[in-house]
């Protein structure tokens, strides 16, 4: 057992004792509670101290990791702005890694890629039928102008017609 009890000197001091019953003897031991105090208190400020430093770790690990996420991303919405004004242009990629982050860079790149290109082609798409447009226009001028021509030469042979009728009469 133990109790708190003055010692011999007087100072109050945490007694306890430990029965051996094979040697029907036991143990006695003593600790001034000033000593008991001492030595708890310098543990208790070494378990702070240790506490304080594992929490400035861990928050400067966190700003890392936190610095290390957010940068990539922040420069992947740039390049998404960039897409949504229209900008497809290749550009050098700035966020090369081998985790999630760098799979998300590389769909980026690759539909950067595969945007320009569908772009090339809605264009030359635009471009020939612009071209197709414009030659049936000049067909359908020409068109217009033999209609044209056909119905005047069906009017000068009616106008033929109706004279050598009168003359024949």
């Amino acid at each position: 057992g133990h109790v708190t009890a003055p010692s011999t000197n007087g100072e109050n001091s945490l007694v306890a004792f430990a029965p051996i019953p094979a040697y029907h003897w036991g143990v006695l031991t003593y600790l001034p509670n000033q000593e008991l105090h001492h030595s708890m208190f310098a543990t208790l400020w070494t378990m702070l101290l240790i506490v304080f430093i594992i929490l400035v770790l861990a928050w400067i690990g966190g700003r890392y990791a936190a610095r290390t996420i957010s940068k990539p991303l922040t420069e992947m919405v740039g390049v998404c702005r960039d897409l949504a004004d229209g900008d497809f242009r290749d550009k050098p990629r700035t966020v090369v890694r081998k985790d999630e982050i760098g799979q998300l860079a590389d769909a980026m790149a690759e539909m950067r890629v595969s945007i320009r290109e569908l772009m090339k082609h809605v264009n030359q798409s635009a471009e020939q039928l612009a071209a197709a447009s414009e030659e049936l226009n000049a067909s359908a001028d020409q068109s217009a102008q033999a209609s044209n021509q056909v119905a005047h030469s069906i009017s000068d042979v009616a106008k033929g017609v109706e004279q050598q009728h009168g003359v024949t009469k």
